[in-house]
């Protein structure tokens, strides 16, 4: 929907532009530019800087997307059995851009949702320093000649980004957020004492096994309590001075 009134809009605002648009340009692929372009950070743009001025293996590229593909399909399978849909679109995001015959810095954009992923999961270090990288335009010192180790490393700085957050992104984490109150009940709520079983009423005229278990336990606290609790000494242990008690305040 957002897509069919953005063209609408542009129709009616520039109609000619839009003619040319759809008729012409949309048609010639020679326009989108050169494969080995450092702007191209996708699979194949790798390929291309490491043979240019040749064209790139099509069957090395084909093997790398196959690569990338059923690693896609393997982490995508586990977010979803976590129950993680977030995970499993920032991963379909990366996949594409990685896989993508062409993906200009600008489709990059595509990595944003992998970065919730990196905040939702507390790696907020790992997506500042990721984030900040991608802002830096860092690629572009390769621009004149991306030859060479460095040209390979730096030159393609951000599909080694997209590769690592392929491999690495944190799935299958649920939503972070306050318990819930049942949890919170349950989790502090006492276990019932032996003396509040035996003040349990039996209100059936005739006692049936619990009512003779409370009673039972009934005497039990009774036979403890006269006999001075459940200590073998009973009574006989002197009792521990009060520290807070007002005559030792004002002997301090």
């Amino acid at each position: 929907a957002v897509a069919a009134a953005a063209t609408a809009l542009a129709a009616w605002a520039a109609p000619d532009a839009s003619r040319f648009y759809w008729t012409q340009a949309l048609w010639d692929t020679g326009r989108v530019g050169r494969l080995d372009y450092v702007s191209n950070q996708s699979l194949q743009g790798v390929l291309a800087r490491l043979t240019a001025p040749s064209e790139p293996s099509r069957a090395a590229w084909e093997a790398a997307v196959a690569l990338v593909l059923a690693v896609w399909l393997w982490r995508t399978h586990r977010a979803l059995r976590g129950g993680d849909l977030r995970a499993a679109f920032a991963l379909t995001g990366l996949a594409a851009c990685l896989v993508s015959p062409i993906t200009w810095v600008h489709h990059l954009v595509w990595l944003l949702p992998s970065f919730a992923v990196l905040v939702h999961a507390r790696r907020l270090r790992i997506a500042g320093a990721l984030y900040a990288v991608l802002c830096s335009s860092v690629v572009w010192l390769w621009f004149d000649d991306p030859s060479g180790i460095d040209g390979f490393l730096g030159g393609n700085t951000y599909v080694w980004i997209t590769l690592g957050l392929l491999l690495g992104l944190p799935v299958g984490h649920p939503r972070v957020g306050p318990p819930s109150l049942r949890r919170l009940v349950n989790a502090t709520a006492p276990a019932p004492t032996a003396a509040a079983t035996a003040s349990v009423p039996v209100v059936s005229g005739q006692p049936g096994p619990s009512s003779r278990a409370a009673a039972l336990t009934a005497g039990a606290v009774r036979a403890e309590d006269r006999s001075g609790g459940s200590e073998p000494t009973g009574l006989t242990r002197p009792a521990a001075a009060n520290p807070q008690s007002s005559s030792e305040r004002a002997s301090s």
